[in-house]
């Protein structure tokens, strides 16, 4: 089974969307793999971190079952 790709903003992504959706889908058995704009760590809006683990230029789209976008803030919104 190809891993789930989670998809999340470098800054200000949402934490709570990440984190149980990736709980959720751990515990059904899906491998997950995040990507952002960059490869490592990435903050979310509420204060928790992920590490990106591949940039989003370098996804091979076949090599994954699924892919998310979990909700955040893009770099053209900051003011």
């Amino acid at each position: 089974m190809n891993p789930v790709l989670l998809i999340i903003s470098p800054e200000r992504f949402r934490d709570e969307e990440l984190f149980i959706t990736k709980e959720v889908l751990e515990k059904a058995g899906f491998s997950t793999i995040i990507a952002s704009t960059i490869v490592g760590r990435c903050y979310g809006s509420r204060g928790g971190f992920a590490t990106s683990e591949i940039e989003l230029n370098k996804i091979e789209v076949e090599d994954y079952g699924s892919v998310i976008f979990i909700g955040g803030e893009c770099c053209c919104c900051r003011h």
